[in-house]
């Protein structure tokens, strides 16, 4: 008999090397990150006498925290809170993102804004959100490495001890510099979105296990508690915003927070709502019908009353109370629609052919599997720069309010696939799970939305921005364009990788940049004067955003549709 290799050794072996190789892709993915957001920071020092250093020393301590939690956590995490597997937990991209990006932003209003009360009150509302968000990621980052801690059981008391203070710190520090900007009422609010950010970063984790990475849900509850906080804000003063403009925010909030609110509301009634409606109807149920069936059936109706009690009350209730004017949100956005018939109806008639025409044809290529997955999820990116670029260029406001209704939509969609509900709800099922990669490997399938926020995002932040119009294309031309060539020309004739543990090539990360660089300079040209680079010191910035949007997609380890559009944004509002 021939002599065996001890296995176990071996098994070491491989798994050290393994362990290796994870932690330097994570550690080229860090220094990714650190890079991208100091071209952020570097120029809001340098920005109006310093006016914002406070801002840019949060980014930085915030992103010195986030370093701290990920070198404590990163193998620690992967076993006890059921990310989706992935060889970073992107704690540092989820934690400095959104205040990256709001901090650009609120550069961006100040260097184009006058001395105005109401540019005041603008400039004092995006720093609440900054802060709000800073804190929010901070008390979340607490959590994280308070947990790690918990581990051992010899410092339970002691973590739990330091982990009450620091959050009761937090909300003080979070009250004083929320009151030193002229937000007082909103310090209060302040406290419960952090209290309330770190409750919902813990429940999800624990309801959608292996759906995202620990930085894909920071960012999720991030972009949550921003936009609970933007909905109660309008409430607390009055807007100056243009009458439609202020609608279509209203719409689109009550839509979106009344959809996310329903799986809360159907979870405390779905068990109720059967015995009311099998009262009803117990004669028209046939004795075959087994219980499961009932019960589906009774489900699904709880679902689609509630549905229409968000869309048909809800809504115009919320539009009423932030308007002063109650709207049906149906019949309001045909009246939109007709402002502009011809166009409009044109618009979304080109939609419906661009999306319908192909998919059959691509559910059997895909089922079939005649050609890589990879490639016919690059039909989606390529068909986003077809739809929206000209949508983008002639009525961006109808492209907002397209962008929400699809998401409501996508919304809608995703919680009739999740519960299964007759009569669709197998069928969308069978539908979606064809075009699904490892990243989908929860219970929610979330590329369409990423792909989605991903170019709605700079689009609804841009909106009223007085300058830097080429941001409000970040998500478009880095998922539509970027995205899209790196992935076809790397698969296709990539031959060096960029880290040995990649599937991402040198060749198609080139591509990327390239096409990216073509298409920004094709843009500029379309667009306003305005949106021209001034001077050689612009061009070297627009080029250095591209770079930098580039290099993060070729060396990040987490959902690129989601986080590189908005960090291009931000590097574009610099």
């Amino acid at each position: 008999m021939e002599p065996r290799i001890p296995y176990p050794v071996q098994g070491i072996g491989e798994f050290a090397s393994s362990a290796a190789m994870a932690k330097s892709e994570a550690g080229i993915e860090l220094a990714v990150v650190v890079l991208v957001v100091a071209r952020v920071v570097l120029p809001i020092l340098h920005s109006q006498a310093g006016t914002l250093w406070r801002e840019a020393a949060g980014v930085v301590i915030l992103t010195g925290v986030a370093l701290f939690a990920d070198f404590q956590g990163r193998k620690q995490l992967l076993d006890h809170l059921k990310p989706r597997s992935s060889m970073s937990s992107g704690i540092l991209l989820g934690a400095v993102t959104v205040p990256t990006v709001l901090a650009a932003r609120l550069l961006q209003h100040q260097r184009s804004s006058s001395s105005t009360e109401i540019s005041q009150f603008a400039t004092d509302r995006m720093k609440f959100e900054f802060w709000l968000a800073v804190a929010c990621s901070t008390s979340m980052l607490l959590y994280l490495v308070s947990f790690l801690w918990k581990q051992k059981p010899s410092r339970w008391w002691l973590s739990s001890i330091l982990e009450s203070s620091c959050t009761t710190v937090l909300v003080l520090t979070t009250f004083w510099r929320m009151s030193s900007v002229g937000a007082t009422d909103g310090a209060v609010w302040a406290a419960v979105y952090i209290v309330g950010g770190k409750i919902l970063f813990t429940r999800v984790l624990e309801t959608f296990p292996h759906t995202g990475t620990v930085g894909e849900v920071m960012l999720a509850v991030q972009g949550i508690v921003l936009y609970a906080a933007n909905a109660v804000g309008t409430l607390a003063a009055d807007s100056d915003k243009e009458a439609d403009q202020a609608v279509v925010d209203a719409l689109l909030q009550g839509l979106i927070l009344g959809l996310l609110a329903m799986p809360v509301v159907l979870k405390r009634l779905h068990f109720r709502l059967p015995s009311v409606f099998g009262r009803l109807d117990d004669h028209r149920i046939p004795e075959k019908q087994s219980r499961i069936d009932m019960y589906m059936n009774h489900r699904a109706r709880s679902f689609y009353l509630l549905l229409l009690v968000v869309v048909l009350a809800a809504v115009p209730l919320w539009v009423g109370v932030v308007t002063g004017h109650v709207l049906n949100p149906v019949t309001w956005t045909l009246r939109f629609v007709w402002r502009r018939p011809v166009p409009r109806l044109i618009l979304c008639c080109y939609w419906i052919v661009i999306i319908c025409s192909p998919l059959p044809h691509l559910h059997r290529i895909s089922h079939q599997k005649l050609v890589p997955k990879i490639l016919i999820r690059k039909y989606y990116h390529v068909m986003i720069v077809f739809m929206f670029i000209p949508a983008l260029l002639s009525d961006a406001r109808f492209l907002q309010l397209a962008f929400g209704i699809a998401f409501a939509i996508f919304l809608v969609v995703e919680m009739i696939r999740i519960g299964k509900l007759p009569p669709c709800g197998h069928l969308i099922e069978r539908f979606m799970v064809a075009f699904t990669d490892h990243r989908d490997s929860g219970s929610l399938i979330i590329s369409h939305f990423s792909l989605l926020l991903g170019c709605a995002l700079p689009v609804w932040l841009h909106a009223g921005a007085g300058d830097r119009p080429l941001a409000a294309y970040a998500g478009i031309l880095s998922l539509g364009v970027m995205d899209t060539f790196a992935s076809v020309v790397g698969f296709n004739f990539g031959s060096t990788r960029v880290s040995p543990n990649s599937k991402k090539t040198v060749e198609g990360t080139l591509a990327g940049i390239g096409s990216m660089l073509v298409s920004v300079f094709a843009l500029i040209v379309v667009l306003p004067s305005s949106a021209r680079p001034a001077g050689v010191d612009g061009y070297l910035s627009l080029v250095a955003a591209v770079t930098g949007a580039g290099i993060l997609e070729a060396y990040t380890l987490q959902l690129d549709n989601a986080f590189i559009p908005l960090l291009f944004y931000a590097m574009l509002c610099l």
